[in-house]
């Protein structure tokens, strides 16, 4: 069932993109920033705010990614624009930049690690509603934003929100209990998120 529910995560919050910022998610082939607007190589250089008693997030600030805006299959959205997921989850999402709201139905991706962030409220948070009943489960919705709080949590069975905290390095993730910043990969999306001890055993890799 954990397995399951990550897979959702994925399909709602990964930044993975083909050739077209137009096809489904399960498409995607990289969740790296795009090369044009990567500017830094220093993701592990951080040295504040590693912290587990803070929940501020502030240490993201250092993560080493740059703040030009949100992954979006293989391109990166504008200042002010979010990244739209919409689309019928077991089919591939579709991925597009939009100034505005995202359709009902999908996932509004506002952010993809705290160097989006502004500094009141330094987490990047992303939320996915998980609908159906025991190990039957679906998509219903989701959302990344900026938030000052964010409890992470990955529910054993359906219903029920799952919650979990972007990141780019392991400086971004100051909760306790979640201190790894691990990447992972289901079918063509990827992720990177915080995560726990036993969640990070379904890790590719985590820092």
């Amino acid at each position: 069932m954990r397995g399951l529910t990550l897979s959702l995560i994925l399909l709602a919050i990964g930044c993975g993109g083909s050739d077209d910022s137009q096809s489904p998610v399960t498409e995607a082939d990289t969740g790296a920033k795009d090369a044009t607007s990567d500017t830094s190589t220093g993701g592990d250089t951080s040295t504040g705010g590693d912290s587990a008693a803070t929940d501020t997030g502030t240490a993201g600030e250092t993560s080493g990614e740059d703040a030009s805006g949100v992954k979006c299959g293989s391109t990166v959205c504008g200042m002010g624009e979010v990244c739209c997921a919409s689309g019928d989850p077991d089919a591939g999402f579709m991925l597009a930049c939009t100034k505005g709201t995202c359709p009902d139905g999908g996932a509004t991706l506002s952010c993809d690690g705290p160097e989006d962030c502004p500094a009141g409220a330094k987490i990047c948070c992303a939320t996915v509603k998980v609908t159906g009943s025991g190990l039957a489960c679906s998509f219903s919705s989701g959302v990344a934003e900026c938030r000052t709080t964010c409890n992470s949590n990955i529910p054993m069975m359906c219903p029920g929100d799952a919650t979990v905290r972007r990141c780019h390095a392991k400086a971004d993730c100051t909760e306790t209990g979640y201190t790894k910043c691990c990447l992972f990969k289901s079918g063509g999306t990827e992720a990177e998120f915080c995560a726990s001890d036993l969640v990070a055993l379904a890790a590719e890799s985590c820092k």
